[in-house]
């Protein structure tokens, strides 16, 4: 529903955020990661207010969303509509990131996610 709210409406998206979206879509996705339709739904929200999440959420609030947004990605690598909405969001994460730390958290959790997986997340980054 919050994701309905704010796509492409810049003064929902502001109204939404003041309310604590983020950190409730957060609080969700961390809640239920085995959930595919939670995960795919909070990524979808990440990417509307990322450009918030950026510039105007704290340091940590930027960190956990894109962590939050590869871990959704790694849980539920096989189910599509997780991963198109996960890239979305690290696309958008990233387009508004001027220090690179998108790309950077990408590569520290290439332990994890493996080669394949890391080249194909970094390339999600650069469309």
């Amino acid at each position: 529903a919050l994701f309905c709210t704010c796509v492409h409406n810049a003064e929902a998206q502001k109204i939404v955020e003041a309310h604590g979206a983020v950190k409730a879509t957060l609080e969700a996705m961390e809640q239920h990661r085995e959930e595919a339709r939670v995960q795919e739904a909070g990524c979808w929200v990440v990417k509307e207010l990322a450009k918030m999440i950026v510039t105007k959420q704290s340091r940590t609030t930027f960190v956990t969303s894109t962590q939050a947004v590869l871990k959704a990605m790694d849980k539920h690598s096989a189910i599509a509509a997780v991963q198109t909405a996960a890239g979305g969001a690290l696309r958008s994460l990233a387009s508004h990131d001027s220090s690179g730390w998108v790309q950077t958290a990408c590569l520290g959790r290439c332990g994890r996610f493996g080669r394949s997986t890391t080249k194909r997340i970094l390339s999600v980054i650069k469309e």
